[in-house]
This record gives C-alpha cells, sequence and structure tokens, in this order.
C-alpha cells in the first residue's frame, strides 16, 4: 500500500496521550488541546462547537462537553500505540502547522476576520495531509523532505512518494472524519482561490487568514507549495 492509502485506512488522527489527559481534565487545559493537531480534530469532529464554526473559542464549555469528554476518555482505554507526534517526522509537520495557527490567530484578530480560536484551528490543520501521512509511515515523510525534487516541486514529489499529494490526501480525510465545511475546505482547497473555496463552503475569513498564514511561512522555509500545494495566482493585497 502506498503511504497515502495507509495514512486514509485508519479511523482517525490519534491525538496525543497528552492532550487526551488535558482534554478530560477538570477544567480541560485548552492550551494543550489547542496546540494539538489531533485533538483539534477531535474537537471539531464530536464537540461540533457551533452553528457558526467559525466563532469557536477553546471555553471550559466546549472543551467540557460529554460527547467530547468519552470519546477522550474512550481513546485513553485503547492499546497504547506509537505516539506519532514523538516522531522526529511528526515534531517537523507539527512544527510547520504550529507556525501557520500563529500567524492566522494573528492575522484573525489584527483584521477581524473570523475568532482567533477558528483560525488558530484550522492553521494548525492546514498541513493535515502531512499529519496523516506522519501518523501512517513516519519514514515516508523523511523520504520526502530528502528528496532532491521536494524543494523545486513539493506536491509532484508527494504524489510520487505517498500516492498522492498532501492537499489530496487533507481532502479525502476531512471528509472520512466529517471536519465542519468551513474548516474541511479550508484545509483541503488552500490553493483554489477565495471564490471557489468559499463555493465549497469556506468561510471567506478564515480561508483567508489561513492561506496568507501558510504563504508567509512557506516563503519562510523558502518552499513555496509546502503545505497548501500550488498557490493561487492572485494574492491578498491587505494580508499578503
Amino acid at each position: 500500500s502506498s503511504a497515502a492509502q495507509l495514512a486514509l485506512a485508519g479511523p482517525w488522527l490519534r491525538p496525543s496521550r497528552a492532550a487526551l489527559l488535558a482534554l478530560t481534565a477538570d477544567p480541560p487545559a485548552a492550551p494543550a488541546v489547542a496546540a494539538d493537531p489531533g485533538a483539534v480534530l477531535h474537537v471539531l469532529r464530536f464537540a461540533r462547537p457551533a452553528a457558526d464554526p467559525t466563532r469557536l473559542a477553546f471555553s471550559d464549555q466546549l472543551l467540557s462537553d460529554p460527547r467530547l469528554c468519552d470519546a477522550a476518555a474512550a481513546g485513553l482505554t485503547l492499546a497504547p500505540t506509537a505516539d506519532w507526534t514523538d516522531s522526529d517526522p511528526g515534531r517537523r509537520v507539527i512544527r510547520l502547522g504550529r507556525a501557520v495557527a500563529d500567524l492566522a490567530t494573528t492575522l484573525a484578530a489584527d483584521f477581524t476576520l473570523c475568532t482567533p480560536d477558528a483560525a488558530r484551528a484550522a492553521g494548525l490543520l492546514a498541513p493535515l495531509g502531512w499529519y496523516a501521512v506522519a501518523a501512517a509511515d513516519p519514514d515516508a515523510i523523511t523520504n520526502c523532505l530528502d528528496d532532491p525534487t521536494f524543494p523545486a516541486d513539493p506536491r509532484s514529489t508527494q504524489a510520487r512518494r505517498w500516492g498522492h499529494d498532501a492537499a489530496a490526501v487533507a481532502r479525502r480525510a476531512v471528509d472520512r472524519w466529517g471536519l465542519p465545511a468551513p474548516f474541511a475546505a479550508t484545509v483541503g482547497f488552500l490553493a483554489l482561490p477565495l471564490e471557489d473555496a468559499a463555493r465549497l463552503g469556506a468561510h471567506p475569513g478564515l480561508f483567508r487568514a489561513v492561506r496568507a498564514a501558510v504563504r508567509a511561512v512557506e516563503r519562510a522555509v523558502g518552499v513555496p507549495g509546502w503545505v497548501g500545494g500550488t498557490a493561487p495566482a492572485e494574492p491578498d493585497p491587505e494580508l499578503d
């Protein structure tokens, strides 16, 4: 099986044990939850934070939702498995996601685009395809990043190494794992122009904050397309 197939074969992206414990604490430890990709995905899947998910806030009320706590407690009873967040490839991609999340949070607050916590959640999940592969096959991450063709053409390198590029893995994952539409369309379609992403369910403010953050982080690491695939042609004059 290809790395992409393995990544999509599992039932979910498992939060770290520390994040699961943070969810079951009284009160829940919001910073630890908001920093863990699997835990954020867990919150968005099970808590369904509001009719408008872009108003998300990592509040005690949200994180104490019985469905969320029950699912976290069940996760703690599962047989121990290797924690993908502790692997070197896992840490490498999570650092990237946290950089996107930090900048998206700042942009959302400075330009009143959506709640900062919504931007943090979507920004952290921007590399969701990378996370899924890292959880299934950490060596596939290392081999992709070390491939000499990666800096010039990350998307094609991912597809050749994994069977699908990271954005394609993310689109399949958000559908399989039931991410709310504004987050699914942002995470899965960062390469689209804003109006096209909005037609697929993206919230304009959330999408703009995350896309601008992704572009800035990609410029900083010197590999355009690292996270979001081929960037759309039009810039965002206000945010880019």
